[in-house]
């Protein structure tokens, strides 16, 4: 059984949906646990009337117990290996994940449009803020390209 994922149109280009898909093959051949699409045809990113989707293998899972410290650990390793191999090389296609557009951005969008209940608010500004800044302070600086 196979599950298909469809990109919506616009919102990724081909070139960032396929280095997502390198990169989860790179996962894969590092042991990390996950789901990567198949290739079919000798591809991996497919197209249809206008929308680009791919095909994944159906599988099964469950909630971790984050109370036992062996899953912990497990988890901790995955992430390491994440890290290691995300480190490897940089990302070419894909947007970077920086605060100002996963966090600022999105926050003064929700303020300019009211969209933060007053009942959330304190001091007149959502948590986020807050969070915003803590993570500017404690975020890595930015590399320069090798």
């Amino acid at each position: 059984m196979v599950v298909a994922k469809f990109y919506r149109p616009g919102r990724w280009t081909d070139a960032q949906v396929l280095e997502e898909h390198a990169f989860a093959a790179e996962l894969q051949q590092a042991e990390v646990p996950l789901v990567g699409p198949l290739a079919p045809q000798g591809r991996t990113l497919h197209h249809h009337e206008g929308f680009a989707f791919s095909i994944s293998p159906r599988r099964g899972g469950r909630m971790p117990e984050l109370d036992d410290g062996e899953v912990l650990e497990w988890i901790g390793r995955y992430l390491a290996r994440l890290h290691t191999v995300g480190g490897k090389k940089p990302f070419a296609e894909r947007p970077a994940l920086d605060i100002a557009s996963f966090g600022e951005e999105p926050r003064e969008w929700l303020l300019s449009h009211e969209a933060v209940p007053l009942e959330v608010r304190r001091n007149g500004r959502p948590p986020a803020t807050r969070r915003c800044s803590r993570c500017a302070r404690l975020s890595p600086k930015p590399r320069p390209p090798a």
